[in-house]
Parts: C-alpha cells; sequence; structure tokens
C-alpha cells in the first residue's frame, strides 16, 4: 500500500512535517508558491538589504 500525502508550503512547519512523514513512510510531494523553500525564515535583512538563505533577494 502507497502511502501518499501532499504538503503545501515549504516553510519550517512544512518541511518539519514532511521529513516526519517520510520518516514514517509516506511518500510526500510538497508545493511551494515561492522560488525557495523556508518560508519567513528565508529571509534576513541586512545594511537595508534583503538577502535570502540562497544569496542576495534584493
Amino acid at each position: 500500500m502507497n502511502k501518499k500525502v501532499i504538503v503545501i508550503g515549504s516553510g519550517v512547519a512544512g518541511l518539519a512535517t514532511a521529513i516526519r512523514l517520510q520518516v514514517a513512510g509516506y511518500q510526500v510531494e510538497i508545493y511551494e508558491k515561492g522560488s525557495t523553500p523556508g518560508g519567513k525564515m528565508n529571509r534576513i535583512e541586512l545594511g537595508g538589504a534583503i538577502h535570502s538563505i540562497w544569496g542576495r533577494a534584493s
């Protein structure tokens, strides 16, 4: 039996949930509207510019 779950959003909660489900044997698909994962944790403001975990955002 294949157990499948869709997680909407790849913020911290979505990623943590997906990991736990996958460890429990579920096949997990994550859908994210943004171009990078991380949600609000993806961005940090330094010196008046917004930076992303993945590089400078703006």
